[in-house]
């Protein structure tokens, strides 16, 4: 299999992640979900951030 398919099937799987996360944060089944999950919306970022630049790393080395 080629490099540049199997990171673009990462990134894809990276981006139906964020999404999943984002709808269920604006929809919550729990009523105190708000309150409880709030602190952890900047590490969430900062986990898919980190991850998109990592690969994007490994991406560009890979093609270069």
């Amino acid at each position: 299999m080629d490099l540049t398919i199997l990171i673009g099937i990462i990134f894809f799987i990276i981006l139906v992640g964020a999404v999943g996360t984002v709808l269920i944060g604006l929809n919550p089944q729990e009523a105190k979900y708000g309150t409880a999950t709030k602190r952890n919306w900047k590490r969430l970022l900062l986990f898919y951030g980190a991850s998109t630049v990592v690969l994007m790393g490994v991406f560009f080395y890979a093609i270069r």
